[in-house]
């Protein structure tokens, strides 16, 4: 969500053109990385159809069934699990799409161990055991095996995560958000803002096509590129991997 603000020493010129002493601020929360995902139960949106086959083959409410059978697994296990060795990574590896041996779990899930197809462990820190989970994918295999009906609304999940919400597409759409022209009153024309605040700003380092210059670079130096400087304020979370925090342009 993003909003604009604007702020000027004097009043509007006559002929409708801002006076020197204006500038604009553009103040957008663009989601951490690893939960601007259609995976994320909170965020997670399937199609009416599969809504409604979900509800069928449940007898419960598309809400209600993804609030108790989908977010209570994902908070449970995958949301904040400092016993994984890299919570963030841990996240983004709930959607995995292959889980099959040992060799996909991510070296930097130091606490997680492969137990079975689409199927985790790791140990609990409060009792000491071991903790069995499934990933999304088979959590939904699982849970909705008739039809294949469960890996059927995974892959249709992540039509929309690789389409919609993964960075690659979600972050040239910010940049271009950013730089798009606005009106914000009747008296003055404002182009692009003067200064942008972007909250759970974690993409300081990742690369993609931001601009139509086709070529690959970092969010900084996209926003370097289109006259922005840029400082970061990190959160106060000492150690997380990327740098995490409120970026200032």
């Amino acid at each position: 969500r993003s909003q604009s603000r604007s702020a000027m020493g004097g009043s509007a010129a006559e002929d409708g053109e801002a006076r020197p002493g204006r500038f604009v601020v553009m103040s957008y929360n663009i989601l951490q990385k690893s939960l601007g995902s259609n995976c994320i139960p909170w965020v997670m949106t399937a199609s009416p159809e599969f809504q409604r086959e979900v509800e069928e083959a449940t007898g419960t409410p598309w809400a209600k069934w993804k609030a108790a059978e989908v977010a209570s697994v994902y908070r449970k296990h995958f949301h904040k699990n400092m016993a994984s060795g890299d919570y963030v990574t841990l996240r983004m590896f709930w959607s995995a799409r292959l889980c099959k041996t040992a060799g996909d779990i991510p070296a930097s899930l130091t606490g997680v161990s492969f137990e079975g197809e689409d199927c985790i462990a790791y140990v609990s820190p409060a009792t000491g055991e071991k903790v069995v989970a499934w990933t999304l994918r088979g959590l939904l295999r699982d849970k909705l095996p008739e039809k294949d009906l469960g890996l059927r609304l995974y892959d249709h999940l992540m039509e929309a995560e690789e389409s919609v919400y993964d960075w690659e597409k979600r972050g040239p759409r910010l940049f271009a958000e950013i730089h798009r022209s606005r009106d914000l009153e009747p008296q003055a024309r404002s182009d692009t803002p003067d200064i942008v605040v972007l909250q759970e700003y974690d993409v300081y380092a990742t690369p993609a096509e931001y601009r139509v210059s086709g070529s690959r670079e970092t969010f900084r130096e996209a926003m370097w590129e289109a006259g922005y400087d840029h400082i970061l304020f990190k959160d106060p979370l000492h150690g997380r991997v990327p740098p995490q925090g409120i970026g200032v342009f």
